[in-house]
């Protein structure tokens, strides 16, 4: 199946890429050309996607039969690559995010029929992606084409350029304190991107996750303290935090609200589980920091 990642080069798209090739897909991916594929057997397609002439020109001749779009903020970002592609995919799959509920939902967890945010006011970036899902589904009905969304909520591991666990890691290791704004009692829940990617695969070609968005996670609920305190025991060093402290430059950037979905959907239709244990991901995540990031 001939398939095109958007945004195929970092974190999640890398993971990605990795476990398309390995289940046979014939994968291009586009980017500006800042970074090459890692994979001889990937085309690397060089556009800007927020180019209307650069893309077009980039994709001229080209058709696939699922497009799977990480990179795309907005509705424009949408908007302009199915503009510039010369036959309609046979699946468009966006990666969304779980920010597009407006929170504090009425009831937790967040389902994928919560309310949305209703302006960029309340949250830009979930506005944003709200919109893009909008203009998908619209999309959809009016050209009778599938599109398929995922919303992470937290999403960890190899390869994380967010910097939310590298934060808690160097802290750490260097017996310095983690700063936080909230009391440490707010629940969260985080997603291994090999649990992510394996159920973006999961859509592919799948009837049933037709003009669906699912919330994609791991099953596990854990407190800010709690997390601290298992990132503490992998890595066998105590952990000194301030709580309700001042938001500043060195604060974590964890949020101080809770932050946590249902995934049953996901594992009912599309009949797939996450994998790794939330205390496996931080171990396999601090070993790949160690090796790629820590600070000498």
């Amino acid at each position: 199946m001939n398939t095109l990642v958007l945004g195929g080069t970092y974190f999640i798209g890398r993971v990605l890429v990795e476990l398309l090739l390995l289940n046979k897909f014939s994968v291009s991916i586009l980017n500006r050309g800042t970074m090459k594929s890692l994979h001889d057997d990937v085309q690397l397609i060089v556009a800007d996607r927020h180019n209307h002439l650069d893309i077009k020109n980039g994709l001229r001749g080209k058709s696939f039969d699922v497009v799977i779009d990480l990179s795309g903020y907005n509705k424009d970002d949408v908007a302009i690559v199915l503009d510039s592609l010369e036959e309609e995919p046979g699946q468009y799959i966006f990666c969304s995010s779980i920010a597009v509920c407006s929170q504090p939902p009425v009831c937790w967890p967040i389902t994928e029929e919560h309310q949305k945010c209703s302006s960029a006011t309340e949250n830009e970036y979930g506005y944003n992606k709200w919109q893009a899902e909008g203009y998908l589904f619209q999309y959809s009905q009016k050209n009778n084409r599938p599109i398929s969304i995922v919303r992470p909520v937290y999403v960890y591991g190899p390869y994380d350029y967010s910097g939310r666990l590298d934060y808690i890691f160097e802290r750490i290791w260097e017996g310095r304190p983690i700063v936080m704004s909230g009391n440490g009692e707010n629940i969260v829940q985080f997603g291994y991107v090999y649990d992510l990617c394996k159920a973006i695969v999961a859509l592919i070609g799948n009837e049933a996750a037709y003009g669906q968005a699912f919330n994609i996670s791991g099953r596990e609920l854990v407190t800010i303290s709690q997390l601290i305190g298992l990132v503490s025991s992998v890595l066998g060093k105590a952990a000194d935090v301030e709580f309700n402290a001042s938001i500043s430059g060195e604060a974590s950037t964890l949020t101080s609200n809770h932050r946590f979905a249902d995934i049953s959907k996901a594992e009912r239709v599309l009949r797939i589980v996450p994998i790794m244990s939330l205390s496996e991901g931080i171990q396999t995540t601090h070993q790949w920091w160690l090796a790629n990031r820590r600070r000498s």
